[in-house]
């Protein structure tokens, strides 16, 4: 991720159970995030061209009470 244009920063979570890496992305550059980081992740771990998957979803507006 330190080197895909349109990440501005990211971390690895869940390790031990197969882990994910979570990361800040510019929403007009996601379609080439998705396709260079499915490149490069399946290039080195083949064997997950089956389970891997890049999801990508909005963040809230801070915190607060309901």
């Amino acid at each position: 991720m330190l080197t895909t244009d349109g990440i501005y920063g990211g971390r690895f979570s869940g390790a031990g159970f197969k882990g994910a890496c979570i990361a800040l992305v510019d929403p007009a550059k996601k379609e080439s995030v998705e396709k260079e980081i499915t490149e490069k992740y399946l290039e080195r771990f083949p064997q997950y061209k089956d389970t891997f998957k890049v999801y990508f979803c909005k963040s809230d507006d801070g915190a607060r009470f309901v």
